[in-house]
């Protein structure tokens, strides 16, 4: 099972925007991160997203970039400083793709617990708009990352 894990756009300050939307450079790399993903042909059945307004929004623009239009579900348990031991149980019992837009320290705490088996192991340096590939091997339940890309490199 494939688990992209994104972490949401570039944000606009709390003064600029209270609700903390995308900036337009976020949502410029956003776009072409969620590009690079159509081209590769990526088969995701779902994208969860916290119920933050620039996880939604890069949710959004990475659904309706890939080619079978994922669907959408606001997920509980996603949010900035939330516990990632639910998450990383789900989807150790999901079957199919899943690509998650989210927040620091979330993700690099629930890529610590499925890589290293700890949260506070910094396994993965995620950067705004960044797409991280990770895969779970079936015989082993075992997660590996299989790629990263950061919009820089785009």
């Amino acid at each position: 099972m494939k688990l992209y894990l994104v972490q949401h756009g570039k944000a606009a300050s709390k003064e600029e925007d209270p609700e903390r939307g995308l900036t337009p450079q976020g949502l410029e790399e956003t776009r072409k991160a969620a590009r690079f993903l159509a081209e590769l042909d990526l088969s995701v059945n779902k994208i969860w997203h916290s119920g933050k307004t620039r996880s939604r929004q890069t949710a959004e623009i990475f659904a309706s970039a890939l080619s079978q239009q994922p669907e959408l579900h606001e997920k509980e348990g996603l949010a900035p400083n939330d516990n990632p031991d639910d998450i990383a149980y789900l989807l150790r019992n999901t079957e199919h793709p899943v690509l998650i837009t989210g927040h620091l320290p979330f993700l690099s705490r629930l890529t610590g617990i499925l890589l290293c088996g700890s949260p506070d192991k910094g396994c993965v340096a995620f950067r705004n708009s960044g797409v991280v590939c990770l895969e779970r091997f079936e015989e082993s339940g075992q997660w590996a990352l299989i790629w990263a890309i950061v919009p820089g490199l785009l």
